[in-house]
């Protein structure tokens, strides 16, 4: 689902739950305390994944795990007391604690209101583990001088390279047919389309890998810009993500099938008809004459299946779901739902492959440069969502850009022009004019946003955190609305996002 930095999508609010721990220390200012509450809380995690399969207390012990997780901030962790060494053995513990929780999965049952929460809490927890590791790492690596070196996607020594044991997992040279990788990207559309469920994720991509016995490893993907395309692995590393994770299926034939069926029919259908599959905006799965990025995992494992067992396997067990809240966006990006199907409504996020429990996790690797990007980018998606749904925010395209978007479609659809600016890999035939002038506004207010975090950053000796981001962004928007009720025109994002009447 990877964008050109001029088309982006949407973010859902990062759910703060309310609930309060009374079995955690005080966290105080020192460095020693700040660690110890991190392992406690690792500890306590540890040990609710006995109680995934008791709904109740699983979402009781992962609610209280994910409060104190949230309430840290850069000024508690004094990061310059903690050893490399510390920093490195929390990473580590935190990333096996992640995959205990990834197998234990197998014991849940959702078949109940209870069981949907339980997920819910699991999935919050996995998140803010891995920005807890995200953070250590960012750190870790500035002050190690490591932040300077050229990181290659699923290669090279470290904490940002984490792996299961109990796989031969060297680099991405070891991927086999099947794999799947999530990914996420570095644009404003990649924070966005790993929060446009209910449940927002770290991901907004998805590729999936097919070993040729002569020509090696290709990635099997959909990209808004072009469509579905089989590319050597080469081209998906050129991408330079800012994070990846590998995902193998249990049943290494039916992953094999699957990659086969899905880069047969990528390669036939540009053979026979002279083009690409087109990208499914609507994130369809119940008709594959147009694609999605994890619609080309979904179509090859419910075929393959078909071919060796005689019957479909559906993946991911758990599907995205959409607020009813966010539906004039919804449609806007091209989701066909309104109030009577948006609750049924259930597509595949890149992120939903997390919680199959069909799937294991064999590694996670993260460039370490990248991760103060993302995570500011997710925060400021985050409030977006949070003032559209509190606030009642949305985009005002101005007349001008409106002006330009307009062109830009109309010159697409012209064969010499489209050609002579470039627009054939940016933007696709089935693109429509309110989808671009939506994407360029979130380009737009993002940037201004972004600066505001930077600038704030700048100040502070420590990577912040979300919750210090999201008290900047609040407060900026304060200031910028009361600019805006005085003086419009020096607003900064009020004069493209603001209440609506």
């Amino acid at each position: 689902m990877n964008l050109s930095s001029k088309i982006l999508s949407v973010s859902l609010l990062l759910t703060s739950f309310l609930v309060q721990s009374q079995n955690y220390k005080q966290v105080t200012s020192t460095s020693k305390l700040f660690k110890v509450s991190v392992k406690d809380v690792l500890g306590h995690i540890d040990k609710s994944t006995e109680s995934i399969n008791n709904p109740v207390k699983c979402v009781n012990d992962f609610q209280k795990a994910y409060q104190v997780l949230y309430n840290f901030d850069s000024k508690e962790a004094n990061l310059p007391g903690i050893a490399d060494n510390e920093l490195t053995e929390l990473v580590t513990s935190s990333f096996n604690l992640r995959l205990k929780i990834k197998d234990k999965l197998k014991d849940l049952d959702i078949n109940h209101s209870s069981g949907e929460a339980c997920l819910s809490s699991i999935k919050e927890i996995v998140k803010a583990l891995r920005y807890v590791e995200d953070y250590f790492i960012e750190y870790q690596y500035k002050r190690s001088g490591r932040d300077q070196e050229e990181f290659i996607t699923l290669s090279g020594k470290g904490i940002h390279f984490l792996k299961s044991n109990h796989y031969n997992l060297n680099d991405y040279n070891d991927l086999i047919s099947g794999d799947i990788l999530i990914t996420r990207g570095n644009a404003y559309s990649s924070a966005a389309i790993a929060r446009i469920g209910l449940d927002d994720y770290q991901f907004s991509h998805m590729s999936l890998i097919y070993r040729d016995i002569e020509d090696g490893l290709y990635t099997s993907e959909a990209h808004i810009e072009i469509g579905s395309v089989n590319a050597p692995i080469q081209v998906h590393l050129d991408q330079n993500n800012a994070r990846t994770i590998v995902f193998r299926h249990k049943d290494f034939a039916l992953a094999k099938r699957a990659s086969k069926f899905t880069f047969n029919h990528i390669k036939e259908h540009k053979k026979n008809h002279g083009f690409n599959i087109e990208y499914d905006f609507g994130m369809d799965l119940s008709s594959n004459s147009r694609l999605f990025c994890t619609e080309v995992a979904y179509v090859g494992y419910l075929n393959a299946a078909k071919e060796m067992y005689g019957e479909a396997l559906k993946i991911p067990l758990y599907k995205t779901k959409f607020d009813e809240k966010h539906l004039k966006f919804l449609n806007e990006v091209g989701i066909a739902v309104n109030d009577s199907t948006v609750g049924s409504f259930e597509t595949f996020g890149p992120g939903d492959i997390q919680f199959d429990s069909r799937f294991e996790m064999i590694a996670e690797w993260r460039d370490p440069t990248k991760l103060k990007d993302t995570r500011f980018k997710d925060a400021i998606l985050t409030k977006l969502f949070e003032w559209m749904d509190k606030e009642n925010y949305y985009f005002k395209t101005s007349f001008g850009n409106k002006l330009k978007n307009n062109f830009a479609w109309l010159m697409r659809r012209t064969k010499l022009t489209s050609s002579l600016f470039g627009l054939k890999n940016k933007f696709p035939l089935n693109m429509k004019v309110h989808q671009m002038n939506l994407f360029v506004n979130l380009d737009v207010v993002g940037e201004i946003l972004y600066q505001e975090l930077e600038r704030n950053q700048l100040k502070s000796m420590a990577p912040l955190t979300f919750k210090e981001l999201y008290n900047i962004l609040e407060d900026f928007r304060v200031k910028d609305f009361a600019l805006y009720k005085k003086k419009k025109r020096k607003a900064k994002f009020h004069r493209i996002f603001h209440k609506m009447k």
